[in-house]
């Protein structure tokens, strides 16, 4: 600035108001990205209509079994570095030589607007549980182990990036115990192709959210294991994320496959259990599915399920009704709930909610006694073909194809919709069980009436 005799010249100047020292403004406009130097690379974020996560009171644990999670800089502060385990022999949950579980954490919950490497879909806990070998080699007893790992951990979700073929009626029952602890299982649909007829678990087991990988102009991945399983579908394709092992431009690396659309859908359901704690696994499935945008083909397909996930829908999606106790899969489920119809009720009645793959069987219980008569009344939606059957005391689980021995049937009623009315007189005194099957269609909400009452001598 001028010294004081200059200054006093120019103030004497015609149309000069005053001088001062200049001080310094900046603009007020919000930054176009939240700051994170990779961010552009991530243009699959706007793919699902992701946007800055906000800090919610409650941070819901995600548990990743994987190969384990390195706390790397842009992950550090979300991963419960003391809670993390290793169920392969000589592993560390916090070493991760593959690379592929660190990956998919950061995926997850990166951390928005540090000024490290990319965003993360949620401001979510990572649970690093290690299930697989330095080769990316997991076993159904390591799976099964961290499962219940994670839930005994207070886990909300957890996402298994992980697929092959062969059923494993312990692992079903691993995964029907988490759901019954509120825990939502999100898994990838698996790296197989469109092979007509082959499905991959845990994908493929009730319960369990399936996800299919998309590709550049959102068409399905060609590599993406298709079938009815199959519920949704998130980006798959050159996804950026944090690298265990990798240091300066190596720090993050892109990956391919269904693996990496999994934690999107992960990151999601994490995203609104933070805004609404008290949602269930079948609400967040629900929301996800019904909020997903429909890509080609048209309409709910083995590809893509229900469409690319979308956050910005989810997130102000209204709270689908809660469904009733899962799993209830079968009349040994049906036991270990509360009974629909007690000794001490003459009727009761029940809402549920069937879904094509993931859901397709409700059994109720209900406590005879010897010549008591039943009288069990189902109303569906319409939109699907429903069969409702009695079940004997004692009947068995049904099998992997949903068939049981007949000779526990104690009455069923099947005309090609969704209206049904059962009667029965029980032969003995005991637990009975009520099931709605879906028999064609997409499933839906229905209506179950059950009442009781005795035989009248003729």
């Amino acid at each position: 600035m001028p010294g004081g005799a200059a200054v006093a010249r120019l103030a004497r100047l015609p149309g000069v108001r005053g001088i001062e020292r200049t001080a310094p403004r900046t603009a007020t406009v919000a930054p176009t990205d939240p700051l994170d130097p990779l961010f552009g690379q991530q243009g699959y974020l706007a793919d699902i209509g992701w946007s800055v996560p906000e800090l919610e009171p409650i941070r819901p644990i995600v548990a990743v079994l994987d190969t384990g999670v390195v706390p790397v800089p842009d992950l550090a502060e979300h991963v419960m570095q003391p809670d993390a385990r290793s169920f392969v022999a000589g592993r560390s949950p916090l070493v991760d030589t593959e690379g592929h579980g660190t990956h998919v954490a950061g995926i997850i919950a990166a951390v928005t607007g540090n000024g490290i490497g990319i965003s993360g879909i949620a401001d979510a806990r990572i649970l690093p549980v290690t299930v697989a070998d330095a080769s990316g080699g997991a076993t159904t007893a390591s799976l099964i182990q961290g499962l219940h790992y994670a839930v005994g951990r207070g886990a909300r979700i957890v996402n298994i990036s992980f697929a092959g073929t062969g059923y494993s009626a312990l692992e079903q029952q691993a995964i029907d115990e988490a759901t019954a602890a509120g825990v939502l299982v999100v898994a990838a649909s698996g790296n197989s192709g469109a092979t007509i007829g082959r499905v991959e678990y845990p994908a493929a087991y009730r319960h369990v959210l399936a996800v299919g990988a998309t590709g550049p102009g959102q068409i399905p991945l060609a590599l993406s294991t298709q079938g009815p399983q199959v519920s949704v579908a998130a980006p798959g394709s050159e996804i950026i994320s944090t690298n265990a092992g990798g240091d300066g431009a190596a720090a993050y690396v892109p990956r391919t496959g269904t693996s990496v659309a999994a934690p999107m859908v992960s990151g999601i359901a994490a995203r609104l259990l933070a805004r609404r704690p008290e949602l269930s696994p079948s609400q967040l499935r629900a929301i996800i599915q019904a909020t997903a945008t429909d890509v080609s083909p048209a309409g709910v397909d083995d590809a893509t399920g229900h469409g690319l996930v979308n956050l910005a829908n989810a997130m102000t999606a209204s709270i689908p009704a809660k469904d009733g106790p899962e799993p209830n899969d079968d009349p040994q489920q049906a036991l270990k709930r509360p009974a629909l119809l007690p000794r001490t009720l003459r009727r009761a009645a029940a809402t549920a909610h069937l879904e094509a793959w993931s859901d397709p069987r409700d059994d109720f219980s209900v406590r005879l006694a010897k010549g008591e008569r039943l009288i069990a009344e189902l109303t569906g939606d319409g939109g699907s073909d429903l069969d409702l059957a009695v079940w004997r005391p004692g009947a068995p689980a049904a099998g992997r194809t949903g068939t049981r021995d007949r000779r526990w049937l104690a009455g069923f009623s099947i005309n090609g919709t969704s209206d049904e009315r059962v009667t029965i007189v029980a032969s003995e005194t005991g637990p009975y069980s009520v099931e709605v099957r879906l028999a064609d269609g997409p499933g839906g909400w229905y209506r179950l009436r059950v009442s009781r009452g005795f035989k009248r001598n003729s």
